[in-house]
């Protein structure tokens, strides 16, 4: 299984908090975690919760070359909330977009 992960600059995306600890930068570059699909078969076995994971070893490892500030995930609906909120993303306000800092 795959997950498409990339790397953005939604600064406007990101916590208050955050965005200040950036004051020399107009733009904060981030992995952009793209959707996970797993089967309704196979749900709730752990994979998904595998491959974000996964997906946050990999930006560690790319925050050391690029200087993410983190990881931004745009939940499908507002259902899928609170499995990223117990993999650690916090919600950005009341939009489906979630961030974990690194």
């Amino acid at each position: 299984m795959l997950y498409p992960i990339s790397c953005d600059d939604r600064t406007s995306h990101l916590p208050t908090q955050w965005i200040k600890l950036y004051p020399k930068y107009p733009l904060v570059p981030v992995a952009l975690l793209g959707r996970l699909g797993i089967s309704t078969t196979i749900q709730g076995q752990g994979i998904g919760s595998a491959l974000v994971a996964d997906a946050l070893k990999r930006a560690e490892r790319l925050q050391a070359d690029i200087g993410l500030a983190g990881v931004l995930v745009q939940a499908k609906t507002v259902h899928l909330i609170p499995f990223y909120e117990r993999l650690g993303f916090g919600r950005l306000g009341q939009s489906l977009d979630l961030f974990i800092p690194m």
